[in-house]
């Protein structure tokens, strides 16, 4: 484990300081520091220049080292990989997103995250049988080219995708909560067959952080961030996918859209993939043939 790591652990967990900041402060540290107290001065010395920083007291560093011990142990006990920004594991797609996490929490495969062609799945937790259909068959077919397949682990469309592609390591879960609050817990069996197949769960919160409102959004910048192609199966129009997909947007990921069979469709079910296909720059997708060609044009050639 790099001691950067631990840099940007001990900044991420001062309060008021997000991961924009930790990444900008950390710049500006002379180096890795161990010490909590050269650690506070050289703090103090930066927020002198930046009025725009917290003003700490020395106790939040001492917590702040507590609580990188606490979790480096448990990291050991449970296998979890911890990745810092800018570590050899650490995805280069993070580097260019609006907000990048300064560290993750692996489990499983680490290497998974370095590999080049990803594909987002995404769409509704209360998805129809249609759209679980569907989730399953193209993570399936990615599966079977070599794609490794990224989602949520949520109930409905996320499900069914990691179920398509657990073959060879053919899946990122990227969770909402800490590694020990597998979200939602009826999918912890799925979580572990993801990890016994040779993918990997993703978080960037510590252990015991449960699934929290926010969280989920902030998870679905990380969806649309790691991968070259986003899929959306099945949405509302205020669905949570739809914020993953203006994530993708604002990131320059290519967007494709499922458009429902018509002996399917519920438009109570899908208006958001009705508003989406009639976005300029929004490819479609209605059977296993587009899948084969977005395949072969977006990650062959």
């Amino acid at each position: 484990m790099k001691v950067k790591f631990k840099t940007y652990f001990i900044l991420k967990c001062l309060p008021r300081i997000g991961n924009m900041k930790a990444l900008k402060i950390a710049k500006r540290l002379s180096s890795d520091i161990e010490n909590v107290r050269l650690f506070f001065d050289e703090y103090k010395q930066i927020r002198n220049g930046e009025k725009n920083l917290p003003d700490l007291d020395f106790s939040n560093f001492e917590s702040a080292f507590n609580s990188f011990e606490r979790e480096t142990e448990i990291a050991e006990k449970e296998g979890i990989h911890l990745v810092g920004f800018g570590d050899d594991n650490y995805p280069l797609e993070y580097k260019n997103i609006k907000e990048p996490p300064c560290v993750l929490f692996v489990k499983g495969d680490v290497s998974k995250l370095k590999e080049k062609n990803k594909l987002a799945i995404i769409g509704s937790r209360d998805a129809s049988d249609y759209a679980k259909s569907i989730s399953k068959k193209i993570g399936n077919v990615a599966n079977e080219n070599n794609i490794v397949v990224v989602s949520g682990l949520a109930k409905g469309c996320d499900e069914y995708a990691h179920k398509g592609s657990l073959k060879n390591g053919g899946t990122i879960a990227i969770l909402p909560s800490g590694l020990k609050n597998i979200y939602p817990s009826t999918n912890k069996v799925l979580a572990n067959d993801i990890i016994d197949n040779g993918g990997c769960l993703v978080t960037e919160y510590f252990y015991e952080v449960p699934a929290a409102k926010y969280n989920f959004v902030a998870r679905d910048r990380l969806q649309s961030g790691l991968s070259k192609v986003v899929v959306l199966v099945e949405s509302k129009i205020d669905g949570g996918s739809m914020k993953t997909i203006n994530f993708a947007m604002e990131q320059n990921v290519k967007i494709y859209c499922w458009k429902h069979d018509e002996k399917y469709f519920d438009f109570n079910k899908c208006s958001g993939n009705q508003k989406l296909l009639q976005t300029s720059g929004i490819e479609k997708l209605e059977n296993g043939e587009d899948c084969l060609k977005m395949i072969d044009h977006q990650f062959k050639n």
